[in-house]
């Protein structure tokens, strides 16, 4: 984890390429010519974020024996913290526009979808 000024500098770059479609064409130029950062690399970095986020969910499971995570809940997961509560909240919501593996996973650890 890069920390520069306080920031953290691995969660600036992924925020940066959740949102690339929606920089302007100046910013987008500048994340692709100074930090090699594209839109396939907000696609990486979303399934790298959602493989994260399923193995917490899984030591979690383990752990616990339930996924009813409390919405405040973060994870130690492989050295960083998991904002698992938000994330399997968030889950719920998009339960409809969920990839039928991701709705298939998260089902396996016993998630309660409403």
């Amino acid at each position: 984890m890069a920390i520069a000024d306080g920031e953290d500098l691995g969660k600036w770059a992924a925020t940066q390429c959740a949102g690339y479609a929606k920089l302007t064409s100046t910013q987008q130029w500048m994340l692709t010519s100074v930090l090699d950062i594209t839109a396939a690399s907000a696609k990486r970095a979303r399934a790298e974020m959602w493989a994260q986020n399923l193995a917490a969910a899984r030591q979690y499971h383990e752990r616990e024996g339930h996924l009813e995570v409390p919405r405040s809940h973060t994870e130690h997961f492989g050295g960083e913290t998991v904002r698992l509560g938000s994330c399997v909240s968030q889950q719920r919501v998009k339960a409809a526009k969920l990839l039928p593996e991701r709705v298939a996973d998260l089902s396996t650890l016993g998630m309660r979808w409403a």
